[in-house]
């Protein structure tokens, strides 16, 4: 692994610490779960595992990013976070990555859903970084690109007003939209009694 690589993750993991005073084990099955599930750590748990192994066998941290702990308690936060994705083994995939809002025209989409929620709502419930200004538009609406770990993405488009509610998006072409909704609800945690199907 590149030594920028794995400097790059270890500052992350570190920056995730800033409002952390103990670093106890419930903090470390917090920042476990980060990893594992790409909510805010992203990038694998294999790159984030090697990129922990880098840091303890360097004894050592990147000097970029500074931390009210000190370099012997991240390193042991470390060797306990490194254990405790190996006891997570064999990795499950995310059940949903983010994929980039540029992307939002490259694939043909049809509304299927629609979400009694606002998308600060959904994106604080799901949760994920705030909905984005669609490219090419006006601002008057924004969007999140995500892809479920069966492989189908979806899109949710919601206004830039306040009290604007989210429609669930299915892209690309063919499959059950009824699967997709099912497939969504579970992947995100919303619950099914906020999601109106708009198709049979």
């Amino acid at each position: 692994m590149a030594t920028l690589n794995w400097r790059g993750l270890i500052n992350r993991v570190i920056y995730s610490l800033m409002y952390t005073r103990q670093l106890d084990d419930q903090v470390v099955n917090q920042v476990a779960d980060m990893i594992l599930k790409e909510r805010g750590l992203t990038g694998g748990a294999q790159a984030y595992h090697d990129a922990l192994s880098e840091a303890i066998k360097a004894g050592q941290l990147p000097d970029t990013v500074d931390s009210a702990h000190s370099e012997p308690a991240l390193l042991e936060f470390f060797r306990k976070l490194r254990d405790r994705l190996d006891s997570q083994r064999p990795w499950q995939p995310p059940p949903w990555t983010l994929v980039p809002i540029g992307e939002w025209d490259n694939e043909p989409q049809r509304a299927i859903a629609r979400i009694d929620l606002t998308p600060m709502q959904v994106s604080s419930q799901i949760p994920t970084p705030p909905f984005s200004s669609l490219p090419h538009g006006d601002g008057s609406l924004v969007g999140l690109l995500l892809r479920l770990a069966n492989g189908q993405a979806v899109g949710l488009l919601g206004g830039a007003e306040k009290d604007s509610r989210v429609t669930v998006l299915q892209r690309g072409e063919g499959g059950d939209p009824i699967a997709t909704i099912e497939a969504f609800a579970e992947a995100t945690g919303i619950p099914r009694e906020n999601i109106t199907p708009l198709v049979s």
